[in-house]
């Protein structure tokens, strides 16, 4: 899949789950809560994060996936949406993916809000200048 190398480690880290949630680091004792800091409903694990918090939720059903429920873990999601998707969609759904990331950490180190549709526009927008004459390259526009 060609996507910038930063994209493609943080999907790598998803799949393993290995991202410095705060799930993950409470359990190193290196925050004081495993809560959400977004909703502060559930412990941000990565399927919470990314697929099942009310904010990742508004970002699913507002982009061309849909948000159609969760009922095994990431790598399960990840697959059905690999094996349902063109490569073209899978790419969109990986950036999608990063972008959440990417909104979770502004709220986590920045304290600033994003919004589902600033959230969607920012992968997209991504995608279109990674093509290059139907040709995908990598790019450092993410």
């Amino acid at each position: 899949m060609s996507l910038p190398p930063k994209v493609l480690n943080f999907i790598w880290r998803s799949l393993r789950n290995i991202l410095p949630t705060c799930e993950s680091l409470f359990k190193k004792k290196c925050v004081a809560s495993s809560i959400c800091l977004r909703c502060l409903l559930a412990p941000e694990t990565v399927k919470h994060c990314l697929i099942e918090c009310h904010f990742a939720k508004q970002c699913w059903i507002q982009s061309n996936f849909g948000w159609h429920g969760l009922t095994g873990d990431f790598v399960e999601w990840f697959e059905e949406q690999r094996k349902r998707n063109l490569k073209m969609k899978l790419k969109e759904a990986v950036m999608i993916l990063w972008s959440l990331w990417e909104a979770r950490n502004n709220l986590c180190w920045n304290n600033k809000q994003s919004t589902p549709t600033t959230t969607l526009h920012r992968p997209k927008k991504a995608l279109e200048e990674c093509q290059f004459g139907g040709r995908d390259v990598y790019c450092c526009c993410v």
